[in-house]
């Protein structure tokens, strides 16, 4: 259609750019999420449980950003349906939907091992500390005992890379160098015992919060994405679908079956039917 002005010069008609514009903007918000999930993967370690968790959270926190450019494709699908280039770009958008909410559906057994894998890693690392400081200080009660001089202790104590003797430590003799230290070695002991203590258990549940609400999240986001996906050459979205296959399951169980009551009655109306035919005569029993 084409407005005509008063002088006579063909203008087009104002809002005849609309849809495309809204199309290229939601193709903006597309490019935008793919750059910020493309920035969360490096460094890249796939079998780390840190950057399986950055990279989740990248992808859950920017989700929003495709969502709302795949609903201004269909918007603009929707204001100018004769568009065949905002149809192709809603056809490809809308069909790449569908593997995103694939891949949220996935993400959430991911994070939720991801997150358990983490937290028995944070209590690992002390415990490893732990082990590492009792196996120096076992090192070291062998050095004090089998020292033979005082030389021969502070030259052990340094190949140990322990803490060396004060001045005052070194003009001591022998005996006393062994008790000073076996004095400290005792109190280290004590202190590492403590701390083996205080360490707590590996608790699943401590995550369990954390792992409902990224689990939530990933379901609430497969079904956004699921209802703005459509299959190629298909005419409704992928949640419309799935919904009326449940739809389609559930009648089919609620639909009633044939009971073995309804043979039986059966049975018995066509045997009361036989037992009210006229039975034969003795003339017709002669006959034959």
């Amino acid at each position: 259609m084409v407005f005509i002005s008063p002088r006579g010069i063909d203008r087009p008609p104002p809002l005849s750019t609309t849809p495309r514009n809204l199309s290229f903007t939601g193709l903006v918000l597309l490019l935008l999420f793919l750059s910020i999930a493309s920035g969360a993967l490096f460094p890249i370690a796939i079998l780390a449980p840190a950057w399986q968790l950055r990279v989740g959270a990248a992808l859950i926190n920017s989700a929003p950003i495709p969502l709302m450019g795949l609903a201004i494709l269909h918007l603009a699908v929707y204001l100018d349906k004769q568009d065949e280039l905002l149809v192709s770009r809603r056809r490809i958008a809308a069909a790449l939907a569908l593997p995103v909410a694939l891949g949220f559906l996935l993400l959430v057994p991911l994070l939720g091992t991801a997150l358990v894998r983490q937290q028995a890693a944070q209590l690992q690392e002390p415990q490893l500390r732990l082990r590492r400081a009792s196996t120096q200080l076992s090192a070291l009660r062998a050095a004090v005992r089998s020292a033979t001089t005082a030389e021969d202790l502070s030259q052990r104590l340094v190949a140990l890379q322990a803490p060396p003797l004060t001045a005052y430590q070194q003009n001591l003799s022998l005996e006393q160098q062994r008790l000073l230290m076996n004095a400290t070695l005792d109190r280290a002991a004590v202190q590492i015992a403590r701390q083996q203590a205080a360490l707590p258990s590996a608790n699943p549940w401590l995550v369990a919060p954390e792992i409902l609400r990224t689990s939530l999240a990933c379901l609430v986001l497969a079904a956004g994405f699921a209802a703005l996906a459509r299959r190629p050459h298909a005419d409704r979205s992928v949640l419309d679908e799935v919904q009326q296959s449940w739809h389609e399951i559930g009648r089919r169980r609620r639909r009633p079956r044939r009971s073995t009551g309804d043979a039986s009655t059966k049975d018995v109306m066509r045997a009361l039917a036989r037992a009210e035919e006229p039975s034969p005569g003795p003339e017709r029993q002669h006959e034959r």
